[in-house]
């Protein structure tokens, strides 16, 4: 519910009978909520000592399945922070060793995603990608089917995600929790919507999402995912033919969201913010290009009018209109009369007269 006082709250509980009882396992459920807390609100260090105490319990009682949490939580910390280097070399064999089940054997390609080894992770993706169509509901429905929709995310995958994002969007409203040992939050469900719906191209739900993720994560203090649903409205806004507006909020977003991830040492997403602007400045380019003569020639080629019937149409002489095409061609970096029409189409420009 996004409650963290309450949940401050019940974690002191838990940290009063470890104490009081000398409760091992609630030792172990208070040092896996607070790295859960820690990550959530972007204190990297603060999570991984967390887990690191967690882990040691769970070592010292022979715990594998408590163990592999550790794991799961270093795994889901990579994906996070977008830096493979947060696994130790016991991850591979903890996987091994782990139940078949989905929710552990996506971790191969997660881990490949991140990676970079994207061929790799889709071959491995395939056995899941049927899974929102087919989970049953129950304790592990809502994890599998996030980390099913982390890696359609990171894979780019709009078929998964066209699937996903139906499951997700009833639930957006909510918060990613889990109470089973606190293996990692996601924040707002309505930011992983948001993807969702961006990967499968319905951009007006992926604006809406995101808008409603960013407010969502910045109210309960999650800076790492506020930062994430900046960069992806920027993204969706820029994802169909962007207005000015468009392209100057999603500027405004871009850059916010890139200096929080410098802050908070996220080198992944960081990245991807790089591209982002990258793609923002290049639409920029586009948009401002053309002279307003020129963008008059451009809308009428994609009505497949000819030299002639343009230079009727303008009142210009038919050579004049050969030279604004070829000066076109010249400055979009095109070929033919047809990739011009296609550009036209992207950038909704309008012929006047």
């Amino acid at each position: 519910m996004g409650n963290r006082t309450v949940v401050e709250q019940e974690i002191a509980e838990i940290e009063r009978v470890a104490r009081q009882h000398g409760s091992v396992l609630a030792a172990w459920h208070h040092h896996r909520f607070r790295a859960v807390l820690a990550a959530l609100s972007g204190d990297f260090d603060d999570a991984r000592a967390a887990n690191s105490s967690a882990r040691e319990l769970a070592q010292r009682c022979g715990e594998l399945s408590r163990v592999s949490l550790s794991s799961a939580f270093q795994l889901q910390l990579a994906i996070l922070r977008g830096d493979p280097a947060e696994l130790d070399l016991e991850f591979t064999q903890i996987v091994q060793h782990a139940p078949p089940i989905p929710l552990v054997r996506i971790s191969r390609p997660q881990l490949h995603a991140i990676e970079g080894r994207l061929d790799q992770a889709a071959e491995e993706f395939e056995e899941f990608r049927h899974l929102p169509a087919t989970f049953p509901l129950g304790v592990r429905w809502l994890g599998t089917i996030v980390q099913v929709a982390s890696v359609a995310e990171l894979l780019d995958d709009p078929e998964v995600a066209a699937t996903t994002y139906p499951l997700l969007a009833p639930i957006a409203r909510y918060y990613s929790g889990d109470g089973s040992g606190a293996v990692f939050n996601h924040g707002a469900l309505s930011r992983l919507a948001g993807e969702m719906a961006l990967t499968a191209g319905r951009t007006g739900d992926a604006i809406n999402q995101l808008r409603e993720a960013i407010a969502m994560n910045a109210r309960i203090g999650a800076r790492p995912y506020t930062a994430l649903s900046r960069l992806g409205l920027a993204r969706a806004l820029i994802a169909r033919i962007p207005s000015d507006a468009q392209l100057a909020e999603a500027a405004e977003l871009t850059a916010r969201a890139a200096a929080e991830f410098r802050r908070l040492d996220m080198p992944g997403p960081l990245a991807r913010a790089s591209s982002v602007t990258e793609q923002i400045a290049a639409a920029r380019r586009s948009i401002s290009t053309l002279s307003p003569r020129e963008e008059e020639v451009a809308g009428l080629v994609a009505q497949a009018l000819s030299n002639r019937q343009i230079a009727a149409r303008l009142v210009l002489s038919e050579r004049t209109v050969e030279t604004h095409v070829r000066s076109i061609l010249n400055k979009l970096g095109l070929r033919t009369r047809t990739e011009i029409a296609t550009w036209v189409l992207r950038h909704d420009t309008q012929p006047l007269g």
